[in-house]
């Protein structure tokens, strides 16, 4: 007889009963129902503890009072169910080409449809009164009933067939080939007739234990080793199976085998002198498979393991097995990684260590990969003297490359093929020149070149005096027509003791910057004849103008004119982008102070003066900026209030002539013009002074940001989304949720390509965060690009209905002895109870696709304590290609579940398991995970907040 392969193995406590189908086994122990089929194993579902079970066309369990009828296959499904009461019920057994399922009780035999659960017939039980165990099992179309030393044959329609003395004790009872088969306590195994009854032979042979039935041979377990018995009582030794009690499917070519507290699963070795192997592929190459055929030429199935060895060539695996049908033929398939420079490769095939072949096949040698490099100069801005420019360096080939910027000898780095690496490179500004740049491979090659314009020379300054009424202004303009930012610092010069007047300019593309110096007549006169000089010191460009003012300052201040607007001290200016949005106070009145001769018959109220300005009036959507307010008044005030939006912001009691300064975060998540409301300020009911509305312009930036904190239970939880709104892939390092905690949310620094958005969550137990019972809105930072930073804002929720109860009272993890590697992984989860109750009853149930069945265990733990962690062990399976694994854990208390879904990095060897792969892993609650478009406000703001 062919010897045994192990296929698997997997803890059990104990093996109480079994039966084995043509090409299956079912085991009951420890209250559970096992059912093996080839490698895998599933526990099927049983409400009540089995007392045995019976293979046919369904799974037949037997309970205390049912029969049970349930699908073989996926979650065993119950299909029908016999009550069976107080039968007093013992065993069952089942024909199913008969299509009868037999139950064994006190007094009785009762034949029940396998098809429709309904009872056939009941007769009297055999020798029901006889005392000791009995043996009752099914094969070649009889049921057998072994009671001390008789054994009686029942056919399908409850007819009694046989009965033998068999003069010994029965220990075993078991059918093959149309003999009964009995092992004797007198160290016999006899062979009965079962038309007649008669003793057809005996052996000698020490049996311990008998199989219920094989279809062309027996297994029975004797003291000298496990023999395959013969209907003729002739037999042989089985090669490759362990000791143990062995449990087969009725074909042989399955055996399951307990041995302490494991089952091991084992398959029929092929007759490999029965097996042939061809190769049909002409070629081979990176990429490709080695194709390998195996024909089966002996009547049994069997499995055996293929290895190949490769001159010429390397392969992915080297050996795997495969399962031969009897009389047919498989394919194994070994990837080729890499070629040699030969024409051919040698190949050999032997299974289970026996040649089989041996072949040269042509070399297939791909073209050598395509080395291209393009390069994109585009300049930033011209600040002062220096050109600020960034490089794209795009490698468009099929080769990674090392890549520098000759000119600045300036580190690329690896570029991989279809990627795009960008540095920022400076020199020095000279006007209508261009900017250029070489890219070397790590050779010194050229590989592309690149250059831009940094302007054409056509930035002007201009300074211009006027004289209206009372006051001396000199206007200066900067104009930038280029398509470059230009910073620069300017100098205005001849201004007497008002100056000179430093400014740092910033003019966008086609855009005008303006500085207006406002200088009473008192001062300005003493400036006739001046030269006035103003000065760009990056661009060396200036303008001058010699100052004439005659009489200009002999009489006094012409009424309405243009001095109304600067209530300004000496040398006063405003200088800013033409078209800017400052927001200027307000008051009551037509912009006159509140009080002066409104208030009829009363003491006028406090003045109150509100300057509000922005620290970006173009921010990126959904990304944080701050606006500034500085109040200012010219008496006592008490309770001053700030109004926004319909918010209020208490200020509290101001003294004569206080100035306070506040600030607060915006952000905006819609593109295009936007307002932030106006601010008003009141005391007593009454109000003082408003500020416009103030225009900012929404634009794209690097990120979308959007994010939400739920603090509505005693485990704070936070999900949200990152979307890469730029045309290059981005790293996106991690989240920064300030006052709650820090999350890595691309743990396999993948990046994110253009326009992809990631998903990512956590939860932090309430007492380790500072969260205040008041904060609504908090601030988060995205770490992004290695060094660069993404502010946004996240809404607090303390409300957010009924929630997840499961969720929001355990706190999972990844426990340290996770290690997913190879076919026998494991995910450990950690669940800590953050509730200040104890968790009764809680039930952990793992899904997925590659959930180990064969070794894992459901669990319940009976009580978990406040603060106490239990960790539960996944046993997974990945696949040779797997590199990432995801599977569920359905977690259940109190009558709620929820699923905490499980996923990581797997290794691609257990040697290569290292803290990175475990650091991938994470354990996410399924409502913690956001959807691509995670709903908020799409205007978020903080309070105001004192900063001086």
């Amino acid at each position: 007889m062919s010897g045994y392969a192990e296929v698997a193995a997997f803890e059990l406590p104990s093996v109480t009963a079994s039966d084995g189908g043509v090409d299956d086994v079912a085991l009951v122990g420890d209250g559970d129902l096992t059912y093996v089929r080839g490698t895998d194993r599933t526990t099927l579902p049983v409400d009540a503890e089995p007392v045995d079970v019976a293979l046919g066309e369904r799974v037949y369990v037997l309970t205390a009072d049912a029969l049970l009828a349930l699908s073989p296959g996926g979650s065993g499904s119950r299909v029908w169910s016999l009550d069976l009461g107080a039968e007093g019920v013992e065993g069952v057994a089942a024909l199913p080409d008969e299509g009868v399922v037999c139950v064994l009780t006190e007094r009785s035999l009762v034949g029940v449809d396998g098809e429709s659960g309904s009872r056939r017939w009941t007769v009297d039980r055999p020798y029901a009164d006889v005392a000791g165990d009995v043996s009752f099992v099914a094969a070649d179309g009889r049921f057998l009933l072994g009671a001390w030393s008789f054994v009686t044959g029942v056919d399908a329609e409850g007819e009694q067939v046989f009965d033998a003395d068999l003069g010994s004790a029965l220990t075993g009872v078991g059918g093959t080939g149309g003999t009964v088969v009995a092992a004797l306590k007198s160290d016999q195994l006899v062979g009965v007739d079962p038309t007649s009854g008669s003793v057809d032979w005996r052996t000698e042979i020490r049996p311990t234990q008998v199989t219920p039935r094989g279809d062309e041979t027996l297994l029975v377990r004797t003291a000298d080793g496990l023999l395959a018995v013969q209907p003729d009582g002739t037999y042989e030794s089985v090669d490759g199976l362990p000791a143990g009690s062995v449990y087969p499917a009725r074909n042989g070519d399955l055996v399951c085998v307990y041995r302490e507290d494991t089952l091991s699963v084992h398959r029929r070795s092929a007759d490999v002198d029965a097996v042939t192997a061809t190769l049909p592929v002409d070629a081979i190459g990176p990429g490709e498979p080695l194709v390998v055929e195996l024909t089966n030429e002996a009547e049994t199935a069997g499995s055996t393991t293929v290895t190949i060895a490769v001159e010429g060539a390397t392969t992915a695996r080297r050996s795997t097995t495969v399962d031969l049908p009897a009389g047919g033929s498989t394919a194994a398939e070994f990837e080729v990684t890499d070629v040699e420079d030969g024409e051919t490769a040698e190949v050999s095939v032997s299974a289970d260590g026996v040649a089989l072949a041996s072949e040269s096949i042509a070399i297939d040698r791909p073209d050598p990969p395509e080395e291209s490099v393009a390069a994109e100069l585009t300049v930033d801005r011209v600040e002062g003297a220096t050109v600020h420019a960034t490089l794209f360096v795009h490698n468009e080939g099929e080769v990674l490359q090392e890549l520098r910027v000759r000119e600045d000898d300036l580190h690329v780095g690896a570029v991989a093929p279809g990627e795009t690496s960008r540095v920022e490179v400076t020199e020095r500004y000279t006007p209508g020149e261009s900017v250029e740049r070489t890219v070397v491979d790590d050779a010194g090659a050229t590989v592309a070149t690149a250059s831009t314009s940094a302007t054409d020379g056509s930035v002007t300054v201009s300074v211009e005096p006027t004289v209206e009424g009372s006051f001396l202004f000199v206007d200066v303009t900067v104009e930038n027509p280029t398509e470059t930012k230009v910073a620069d610092s300017l100098v205005l010069l001849g201004v007497g003791d008002a100056g000179p007047v430093e400014r740092a300019v910033d003019v966008a593309p086609g855009a005008t910057w303006t500085l207006s110096v406002a200088l009473p007549g008192a001062v300005a006169a003493g400036l006739d004849g001046n030269v006035l000089r103003v000065r760009l010191d990056g661009a060396g460009v200036e303008d001058t103008h010699d100052l004439t003012l005659d009489n200009s300052f002999a009489a006094g201040a012409a009424p309405g004119g243009r001095d109304q607007r600067a209530e300004a001290p000496t040398g006063a200016d405003r200088g800013q982008p033409a078209g800017g949005r400052g927001g200027q106070a307000r008051q009551p009145g037509g912009g006159r102070q509140a009080g002066r001769g409104d208030t009829p018959g009363g003491s006028a109220p406090p003045a109150v003066s509100l300057r509000r300005a922005v620290a970006d009036d173009e921010p990126a959507a959904t990304e944080a900026f701050l606006e500034y307010l500085a109040v200012d008044t010219e008496g006592q005030t008490d309770d001053l209030t700030l109004v926004a939006d319909g918010e209020q912001f208490r200020l509290g009691s101001f003294d004569r002539g206080e100035e306070r300064r506040y600030q607060r975060a915006h952000a905006l998540a819609r593109r295009g013009r936007s307002q932030l409301p106006p601010v008003a300020a009141t005391a007593d009911g009454g109000h003082l002074a408003e500020t416009g509305a103030m225009d900012v312009d929404v634009r794209d930036g690097p990120l979308v940001v959007r994010a939400s904190v739920d603090a509505s239970g005693p485990t704070v939880r936070v999900r949200g989304t990152v979307e890469n709104r730029t045309d290059d892939y981005l790293s996106v390092e991690g989240v920064d949720v300030t006052w709650v905690g820090a999350w890595d949310i691309d743990p396999h620094g993948e990046g994110l390509a253009p326009g992809e958005t990631v998903r990512w969550s956590g939860s932090v137990p309430a007492p380790e965060t500072e969260l205040s019972d008041t904060d609504a809105v908090v601030p988060l930072t995205v770490e992004y690009g290695g060094d660069r930073r993404f502010q946004s804002l996240a809404t607090v929720e303390r409300d957010a209905g009924p929630g997840t109860a499961v969720a929001n009272r355990l706190d999972p993890g990844v426990g340290r002895e996770t290690h997913v590697a190879d076919t026998y992984s494991k995910v450990v989860c950690n669940l800590r109870n953050v509730s200040e109750e104890p968790i009764q009853e809680l039930q952990l149930a793992a899904t997925g696709e590659r959930l180990n069945e064969m070794i894992y265990v459901e669990e319940t733990v009976q009580s978990l304590q406040p603060g106490e962690t239990v960790e539960h062990f996944v046993d997974v399976k990945p696949a040779e290609s797997d590199r990432e694994l995801a599977v569920d854990l359905l977690v259940t208390c109190d009558g709620e579940t929820d699923r905490l879904a499980l996923d990581g990095p797997v290794a691609a060897t257990p040697e290569e398991w290292s803290r990175s792969h475990l650091e991938g892993w994470t354990a996410t609650w399924e409502d913690d995970e956001p959807e691509e478009e995670l709903s908020v406000p799409v205007h978020l703001s903080t309070p105001f907040e004192q900063t001086d």
